[in-house]
């Protein structure tokens, strides 16, 4: 689920919760709150996107 999550967040910065839970819905067959997606993303992107390779431009 990571990988799919992260993914949508890749392919559009600016989706909302809302959009991911419905595309996770449609796509994936996941179906997941928006309280608990909100407190994953929280617990994860402390660590995954801490240690995302650097990818500023210049």
């Amino acid at each position: 689920m990571l990988m799919n999550i992260v993914g949508l967040i890749d392919e559009r910065k600016d989706i909302s919760l809302n959009e991911m839970m419905e595309r996770l819905a449609v796509e994936r067959s996941t179906h997941i709150g928006r309280s608990a997606l909100s407190d994953w993303l929280s617990r994860v992107s402390q660590s995954w996107f801490a240690s995302r390779p650097d990818t500023k431009r210049s």
